[in-house]
Order: C-alpha cells, then sequence, then structure tokens
C-alpha cells in the first residue's frame, strides 16, 4: 500500500512539474508577444521633435498601467497648424491598445482632410467608431480626448474635448477649461 502510494505521488509531481513548465513557456511566449507590441504601440507615439518646435515647456509623460494600453498622445503637423491629443481609450493591456491604433489610424485619415473645428474631428472620429462596432456594443468602448489645434503664425488655440477638460498652466497657476462634446 505504502509503495503504491508512493508511485502515485512521484507521478502525480511529475504530472505538475511538466504542467508547471508548460504554464512557464506559454507565460514566456505571452510576455514576449506583449513586450513586442509594446513596442509597436509605442511606435504610434509622437516624438519630441514633432512638438518640442511648438510647445518648448511641454513633455509626454505615459505610463500604462499594463505593458501597453489604451493611453495615446498625438500629434500632427499639417503646415501652419498643429493638432494635439490627449487619448484615453477604454480598457487596459490588449484590449486597450487596439483601440489606441485604431484611433491612431482614424486620426491620421480624419485630419488630412479639412474641419472647421476641432470638435467636428471629434465628431468624426466618434463617427468612425460607431461604424466599426454594432451599436450596441457601445458601452464596451469609448474614448475620452482631449484635443487642441494650434495655429503656429497667429498663436491661435482651438480646443474641443470629449470627457476631458484642457488644463491651462500660466504664472504658476492651474486653470480647468470646461469639457465640450
Amino acid at each position: 500500500m505504502l509503495t503504491s502510494t508512493t508511485r502515485f505521488l512521484m507521478q502525480a509531481q511529475e504530472k505538475l512539474e511538466d504542467q508547471k513548465q508548460e504554464l512557464q513557456r506559454k507565460n514566456t511566449e505571452l510576455l514576449d508577444s506583449i513586450n513586442y507590441a509594446g513596442f509597436v504601440q509605442a511606435g504610434l507615439f509622437p516624438s519630441e521633435d514633432q512638438f518640442k518646435p511648438y510647445f518648448k515647456d511641454s513633455f509626454i509623460r505615459l505610463k500604462q498601467r499594463d505593458i501597453i494600453g489604451g493611453d495615446l498622445p498625438f500629434v500632427r503637423v499639417l503646415g501652419k497648424e498643429v493638432i494635439v491629443a490627449a487619448i484615453d481609450c477604454t480598457g487596459h493591456g490588449v484590449s486597450g491598445a487596439m483601440l489606441t491604433a485604431m484611433a491612431h489610424s482614424f486620426l491620421n485619415e480624419i485630419t488630412s482632410q479639412q474641419h472647421e473645428k476641432v470638435g467636428s474631428i471629434l465628431d468624426v472620429l466618434n463617427a468612425y467608431f460607431h461604424g466599426v462596432f454594432n451599436t450596441d456594443a457601445k458601452t464596451y468602448f469609448g474614448l475620452d480626448v482631449a484635443m487642441i489645434r494650434l495655429n503656429t503664425e497667429t498663436n491661435e488655440m482651438e480646443f474641443a474635448g470629449a470627457g476631458r477638460p484642457l488644463l491651462k498652466v500660466s504664472d504658476g497657476q492651474m486653470e480647468k477649461i470646461k469639457k465640450t462634446g
């Protein structure tokens, strides 16, 4: 009886060790894939060269909750205009990263078109997302966006927000400009 029990326990231990090694292998593959996705996602983010000429004292601090996620800084220079957006997509991890890739692609397309107001860019972005997703899926995705368009010749700035305000800092004082949209 003791020999039989010992043999059973040794087989169970071997099986557990095999399962542990398989889990470690799958975990390594998954983390390698997510780390590479992080590299790909970082390629969507603007470099300092894109915004520093227009915003000297600016910076981007991006710290995803996971390796990849739903936060997207966006900068697009179009002649005398610079469009800048801070975007928070629904979800963390892979789902958030997928939405940021879509938002980046959509914004590149939308901002290449002429729009009278920054708010209309957000309206079109919203329509693009609703066109991709079934309207019943509204609760599963979404974007909070703060967007500005700066005319570099006149130094005029226009703001639109969906779920996010604009924070203006001047002389050490911060002013919250209410969201629109």
